[in-house]
């Protein structure tokens, strides 16, 4: 029965190459022995001893590329995955394709067209890669930076861990208390990965870029115990559109935005005040340990301690008001946004009222909801009836005009007469 050997077939030649330089040197007395030693068919081992090829080199000539060329290609892929731009399928078969004009072109002083030479199969770099050079492998890159592949050195890690090792005995951290957070960037426009054809032996797969792109950035962070905190996305812009945060988003999530789309110390304080911002209980333990440790030191004065008590109690104060306006304006934020998406329903009229808490707010606006509103007939206005008037008469009365300027200028003559008689 037949068995597949678990080398590969440069393996095996490497073997065959081994026992026919021992046989050379006179190292074994017979061939049988030496396919012994070195684990191959004796029968090959024969056929090799008496001059036949290889099965590599006597199908070479139905090869596209020699083995020479397959080699030298070999090497140029290894390369470019050792400097951080590994090559892709497509690259690799235009350099296959490179190669066989050259190499007409220095048989003949002439460069060839198209036509003379037939394209390389799309199968060719499978069987390039399976068959001739098992060295190579095809794998998925991840982009890097220039500037942190440069840096990212086994010495400057170690020295990382080494310095975090030392502060941690020095600390003593609690698990919740040690957090590791991490900053990564999502280039807008450009493919994330790639698939690459790199030397199996090199350890890097990165693809290094340039960094002068627009990037997107997110906070991501978990401690210790296991316990993850809400990420902060960071958009390049002057304000966050909301068509950019898809709709099955978790609330928790925080975004942002600055001028390049980088971090800053502003980003990181205001992260670090929503996900890590201490509770009552907390700021009351805090200031507990504080004050103890201020009544076991001796030596500061009286004054110092009861500095020290006032300021704690303030720190508290302020807390615990800060907390309740917060929450006052939660509240009036929620009426608020609560008003502006409702198109249709009543509204609320808050006309000669001062409204001093959300409390009020929300009585008014629940007492405005249940009180039943005044129905509007349906359908078309009718038309008024139009009364019919009868129309009243005038009766003509005397013309008497003429008798009555008679009398008045009857009166302005004896009114003259008797003023003239009184003189």
């Amino acid at each position: 029965m037949h068995t597949e050997s678990p080398l590969t077939p440069s393996q095996i030649e490497e073997k065959i190459q081994n026992a026919i330089i021992a046989l050379q040197l006179k190292e074994f007395k017979s061939i049988r022995k030496a396919a012994e030693y070195f684990e191959v068919p004796k029968s090959t081992l024969i056929a090799r001893v008496a001059g036949r090829k290889s099965r590599t080199q006597s199908h070479e000539m139905a090869q596209i590329l020699s083995n020479a060329e397959e080699n030298t290609l070999v090497r140029w892929i290894s390369r470019l995955t050792i400097t951080g731009f590994p090559a892709t399928p497509m690259l690799v078969k235009e350099m296959a394709d490179e190669i066989r004009l050259r190499r007409v072109q220095v048989a003949s002083s002439r460069i060839p067209t198209s036509t003379e030479i037939l394209p390389i199969g799309h199968e060719w770099i499978y069987r390039f890669q399976k068959n001739d050079i098992p060295n190579l492998k095809t794998c998925y890159s991840r982009q890097l930076e220039s500037n942190r592949a440069k840096e990212a050195t086994p010495e400057n890690i170690q020295a990382w861990f080494d310095a975090f090792r030392t502060r941690l005995i020095e600390r003593k951290y609690e698990l919740d208390d040690m957090y590791n957070m991490d900053e990564t960037g999502f280039g807008v426009g450009t493919t994330q990965s790639t698939r690459i054809i790199v030397d199996s032996t090199q350890e890097s797969n990165w693809k290094v870029t340039a960094g002068k792109q627009e990037w997107i950035t997110a906070f991501e962070c978990v401690n210790a115990a296991g316990k993850a905190l809400s990420p902060m996305v960071i958009f390049k812009a002057q304000n966050t559109n909301s068509a950019w945060i898809p709709k099955d988003t978790p609330q928790s999530w925080q975004f942002s935005t600055s001028t390049n789309g980088w971090t800053s110390n502003s980003h990181g304080l205001e992260w670090l005040k929503r996900e890590l911002s201490p509770d009552g209980t907390e700021l009351r333990q805090a200031n507990q340990t504080f004050n103890k440790a201020l009544a076991d030191n001796d030596s500061l004065a009286s004054p110092t301690r009861r500095y020290a008590k006032r300021m704690t109690r303030l720190v508290e104060s302020q807390n615990a008001e800060i907390a309740l306006l917060r929450k006052q304006l939660a509240d009036a934020q929620e009426v608020i946004e609560t008003r502006k998406k409702r198109t249709k329903g009543k509204r609320v009229k808050l006309q000669g009222q001062f409204v001093f808490s959300s409390e009020e707010v929300l009585k008014m606006v629940r007492e405005a909801e249940e009180k039943p509103k005044e129905k509007k007939p349906r359908g078309r206005p009718r038309k008024r009836p139009i009364e019919e008037l009868e129309e009243e008469t005038e009766e003509e009365e005397p013309d008497s005009s003429s008798s009555d300027l008679e009398l008045e200028l009857d009166e302005c003559v004896a009114r003259r007469t008797r003023s003239h008689r009184e003189n």
